[in-house]
């Protein structure tokens, strides 16, 4: 697998993802399994137009009900799953 030389430089949206494609295998994974994956996932992230995440805040979503603490979401989860 190539590797960047350790100087140079690449845009903020580009780091993360070389640093998937550049993981070094441990001695127990399946490197031709992980590599077919990794490119079964890039192929994937193209066809849907996947852009890196610029803003951790373009994640936060307003679902939460106002009148609903998360004791009660916890109790009704909890009840749900009794039954």
């Amino acid at each position: 697998m190539r590797t960047l030389p350790a100087n140079t430089r690449v845009s903020d949206g580009l780091e993360g993802a070389l640093k998937l494609v550049q993981r070094n295998p441990t001695p127990h994974d399946d490197v031709p399994a992980l590599e077919a994956a990794r490119q079964e996932l890039e192929e994937l992230a193209a066809g849907q137009q996947v852009r890196p995440i610029s803003a951790f805040e373009s994640l936060k979503a307003q679902f939460w009900p106002q009148a609903e603490s998360v004791d009660d979401f916890v109790q009704t989860v909890r009840e749900r799953r009794r039954v």
